[in-house]
């Protein structure tokens, strides 16, 4: 009888751990993203439509959302993410999966530090809207406080201690955070075109070490420098997956 009363606590508490793994699973589903929308939502290869969780970009068609659309583009077509789905639901109203997506490591694995929602808000292409009947707390992304000045919107009655601002005060300010387009204005270019720790790539939108042997192929015109990741990510590009460079600093952890 003890055996048995033993065994049935075991498998009680076996069941209480998978259920509590369950809520937070980021690998719980992953594929190719094979097409994009706009800036918070993208299609999987044999999953479907996915919906970011707790984040809203602006409309295509107008200056922000084309921003964002471009920003994504940049940084998920044809790559492999890692997606933590909403339980309760899975799916909204529209059929997408709501979802957090995580990017993959160069050999594939996924990057649990690299949650693309937050990417998205800290590149300035998307505000936080924490829809409170998912299983997501933005918060926790950011180790269980939104950063004072972060972009949120809420909903009508919602009520927050975060001190939140608008994404951009201007489409003028909003258009110079590009995708790193050939073309697209760098107000830095002057200051670090030269040297820095990270070169970008103007065409591409990619940085790199500076060591990094498609760095050393890109032409100079075509070479813009940063001292930081945080100046490579304003401006919408993405780290090279060769060289792997340094992308979350101290500036955001």
């Amino acid at each position: 009888m003890k055996c048995a009363t033993l065994s049935l606590g075991i498998a009680l508490l076996m069941l209480i751990l998978s259920v509590a793994s369950a809520a937070a699973a980021p690998g719980e589903a992953s594929g190719t993203v094979t097409n994009v929308v706009n800036g918070d939502t993208f299609d999987v290869q044999g999953l479907g439509r996915v919906k970011l969780a707790d984040v809203t970009c602006p409309e295509v068609g107008s200056t922000r959302g084309d921003s964002a659309l471009a920003f994504t583009l940049n940084w998920l077509q044809g790559r492999r993410v890692y997606l933590d789905l909403d339980n309760p639901y899975a799916m909204d109203e529209y059929g997408r999966y709501i979802a957090v997506a995580y990017l993959a490591n160069p050999d594939g694995s996924i990057n649990v530090t690299q949650n693309f929602n937050r990417i998205l808000v800290d590149g300035g292409q998307a505000c936080v809207w924490d829809v409170t009947t998912n299983d997501f707390d933005p918060a926790d992304w950011w180790g269980g406080q939104i950063p004072a000045g972060t972009c949120v919107q809420f909903y009508p009655g919602h009520s927050s201690s975060v001190s939140s601002r608008p994404m951009f005060s201007s489409d003028e300010e909003w258009a110079l955070r590009g995708t790193g387009q050939k073309g697209r204005p760098f107000p830095w270019e002057t200051d670090f075109k030269v040297e820095g720790t990270y070169m970008g790539n103007l065409e591409t939108g990619i940085y790199h070490k500076p060591t990094c042997t498609l760095a050393k192929k890109t032409r100079p015109d075509l070479r813009v420098w940063f001292n930081t990741p945080e100046q490579a990510l304003y401006y919408g590009l993405r780290p090279c997956d060769i060289c792997n460079p340094e992308y979350y600093g101290d500036w955001l952890w």
